[in-house]
């Protein structure tokens, strides 16, 4: 599915985020709004 490869992946927009050390900057982006 959109070119996720693992678990936990986080897609913000058009942004893909893997795994849970990215939370940090998954947050970050969100904030962006």
């Amino acid at each position: 599915a959109r070119g996720a490869f693992g678990i936990p992946t986080f897609y913000v927009g058009a942004e893909m985020f893997f795994g849970k050390e990215r939370l940090g900057q998954v947050e970050e982006e969100l904030a962006k709004g």
